[in-house]
């Protein structure tokens, strides 16, 4: 099996499975008591908690059950402290988990304004200057897209923010750059507030998340649910802490793995594309170029001329190779997502697009069985398709 669909989610390491059975079994108890199997509890969370504080240089870090309840968190706990309304930005590319938020911004009194995107998938931030204005609360850009792979413009977005609203925080959702791109670690301290990041993008379980936060008083927020006072009160309800072991397995057996992951995967992705390419050389690339510094090494959408995607994966999977179809989160709608509709591709397009997201576990091999998989799976079924 070759599994490719590593941005919708990636399957668990050994040591993160081994590490979450072994607290279930021996240490899971309610970190907040007072006894000493709850104190080691409580160790196992702190100690995973100061990692990520180090790993994103953050000041505070909230756990939570996912990237999705993060992204939550970070945009309506901002939007709760503001003393009177204002206007938030999101990018086009964002995440269902930042879009789906709009209503309820707006039900609040809030304005919200979706950024353009350029035909690769980047943020366009010429259009962004001008919807920035003294007015703007909050500006959430996804580092990465989990579409496309365009690696977003992050620096010239906070150069923008200080230059016409600096009291407007900024928002990354760091999901699909986490542990696989170096430019992680310094979001923070380059003036990004908030950064979201999931367990089960890097490996770890899934039900795990976390929300990193600057030092400052842009990166206060209010809690959206309540409870028991647990995590500073922004997260209450007792804390996953088998689930938290995982992540903190999986980002160490992640930094063991003995080989420079951002190289190996933009090694393998461009391995693909090549053999690709020399027998399918008009396949389409939705976003920016695969070999340039705005493409993540590990993401790339592409369309082949004359069959759907979803027949295509099914092919694949016959095959016993697994690829996305689109975004992981809207795969199963009939119509193109909001990001591909601002890069301006065409329906037809893009319902021949599918997303081949790599791990830093994938090999040479791994690549070279897909592409001659989807060579096969192409040359089968393109006589047969509707004229």
């Amino acid at each position: 099996m070759v599994y490719l669909d590593n941005s919708a989610t990636a399957p668990p390491l050994s040591a993160a499975i081994k590490e979450v059975s072994r607290v279930m079994r021996e240490t899971d108890w309610n970190p907040s008591a007072l006894y000493r199997p709850a104190i080691d509890a409580e160790r196992i969370v702190s100690g995973c908690r100061e990692d990520l504080k180090a790993r994103l240089g953050a000041d505070h870090v909230i756990f939570t059950s996912g990237g999705t309840e993060a992204d939550n968190l970070a945009i309506r706990g901002a939007a709760s402290r503001l003393r009177k309304p204002g206007t938030f930005l999101f990018s086009a590319a964002e995440h269902a988990a930042v879009l789906e938020q709009q209503a309820a911004l707006e039900a609040i009194g809030n304005a919200v304004r979706i950024i353009p995107l350029t035909p690769d998938g980047l943020v366009d931030t010429v259009a962004l200057e001008a919807l920035l204005t003294p007015g703007t609360r909050l500006i959430s850009v996804m580092d990465v897209s989990n579409e496309t792979g365009a690696v977003q413009p992050i620096p010239e977005i906070i150069a923008l923010r200080n230059k016409k609203c600096p009291s407007a925080m900024v928002f990354v959702d760091a999901a699909q750059s986490f542990m696989r791109m170096d430019r992680t670690r310094r979001l923070l301290a380059s003036g990004v507030d908030m950064v979201s990041v999931s367990a089960h993008k890097v490996h770890g379980p899934k039900g795990v998340g976390a929300l990193a936060l600057a030092t400052g008083r842009r990166s206060k927020l209010n809690p959206v649910t309540f409870g028991g006072g647990q995590e500073d009160g922004l997260r209450p309800g007792t804390e996953n802490v088998a689930g938290i072991a995982g992540f903190h397995a999986a980002m160490i057996a992640l930094d063991e793995c003995g080989f420079n992951i951002v190289d190996r995967l933009r090694e393998n992705k461009l391995r693909f594309l090549s053999i690709l390419a020399q027998s399918m050389p008009d396949v389409w690339i939705n976003g920016p170029s695969p070999s340039s510094d705005q493409a993540a090494p590990h993401i790339v959408n592409l369309s082949t001329p004359g069959i759907g995607g979803e027949v295509l994966v099914r092919a694949l999977e016959r095959e016993g190779v697994y690829v996305g179809t689109g975004s992981a989160c809207s795969s199963k709608k009939k119509q193109r997502s909001p990001g591909f509709l601002a890069m301006g591709v065409q329906q037809e397009r893009a319902d021949r697009a599918i997303r081949v997201s790599l791990s830093p576990l994938n090999t040479a091999e791994d690549m070279t069985q897909a592409a001659a998989a989807i060579v096969r799976a192409h040359h089968s079924i393109y006589p047969y398709r509707k004229r």
